[in-house]
């Protein structure tokens, strides 16, 4: 089930990156992101309590939109990596 809950936050994360216009990939790949940061990220998106919120909204919102929910607590980290 642990195996399961971290795919799903990996994936939100990723998602909500992604919805925010942060190409986390790319920045992992060019060493802005470091990995151990991302694990931190990773680790903060497991902690919160939001997930039902952050499904709904990966759900129905585009791509790109720029900026995460307030209820995100990775917001502020994305919205320093937007590009």
């Amino acid at each position: 089930m642990d195996d399961l809950k971290d795919n799903l936050h990996f994936w939100m994360l990723w998602g909500m990156a992604r919805r925010a216009g942060v190409d986390l990939a790319g920045l992992l790949r060019s060493g802005r992101l470091g990995h151990a940061r991302f694990e931190e990220m990773l680790a903060v998106c497991r902690r919160c309590r939001h997930a039902c919120d952050c499904l709904g909204e990966l759900s129905y919102l585009p791509a790109g939109q720029e900026r995460p929910p307030a209820f995100c607590a990775n917001g502020h980290m994305l919205i320093f990596l937007h590009v």
